[in-house]
């Protein structure tokens, strides 16, 4: 409402939706907004992938090379990461488990360390960001459960910090320069009506120190 207020001729939602009252009032205000992430925002937005799905479905396909079966993932349940896994644990005969990424960051740490509590660990975890891949490094260390002997893990977004954790994370490269374009293209089209969907963006694995074979 105050970006209605000053004005706002378009509205951005990046990776959180727009309620039913927000929509309402694009809506009558005649504003076009762009939602941006990892599912579909609401009726009459323009919805802009991140390539999130697309991504997880890289880093699984890559541990599955690796020789992994027993795979996590720490990501929204009923959310397009989990589906996409879901397809690649499929047709590879992988089992999966799923941790709910919409926690709070501490309670996500926290459900990790009760996973690294029990017998059978999985042998991999696929995160939906590179922060909570931050989270399950930490707990793994606490716990001194060696990454990547023991677990492998791996990101999303390939942060400024994911060089500089240790072991370096791997994670998946968001073209930025694209979704950018992206962004700036799904605007304009809202401006003129245009309901022609938006471009996917590329997304790419990107290998460092905290992925390797599944520990035997």
């Amino acid at each position: 409402h105050a970006l209605l207020g000053r004005g706002a001729q378009a509205v951005v939602f990046a990776e959180v939706g727009a309620s039913t009252e927000i929509a309402r009032a694009l809506e009558a205000h005649g504003v076009p907004w762009v939602s941006l992430g990892e599912s579909a925002g609401a009726a009459g937005a323009s919805n802009l992938s991140i390539g999130r799905p697309e991504g997880a479905v890289l880093a699984a396909r890559y541990l599955l090379s690796l020789g992994h079966r027993r795979v996590a993932v720490i990501a929204r349940p009923d959310g397009d990461v989990v589906d996409a896994v879901k397809q690649v644990v499929a047709a590879g005969s992988l089992s999966l488990e799923v941790l709910d990424a919409r926690l709070e960051l501490d309670a996500v740490q926290a459900a990790m360390g009760r996973w690294l509590e029990r017998d059978e660990l999985p042998t991999a975890v696929i995160c939906d960001s590179d922060v909570h891949a931050l989270a399950a490094l930490r707990e793994c260390a606490i716990r001194d459960i060696a990454v990547p002997q023991r677990l492998s893990v791996i990101g999303f977004g390939d942060a400024e910090f994911a060089r500089r954790t240790y072991p370096t994370l791997s994670t998946v490269r968001v073209a930025t320069t694209e979704l950018g374009s992206g962004v700036a293209e799904a605007v304009v089209a809202g401006l003129k009506e245009d309901k022609s969907p938006a471009p996917d963006v590329s997304v790419k694995l990107i290998v460092r120190e905290s992925t390797g074979p599944a520990f035997a």
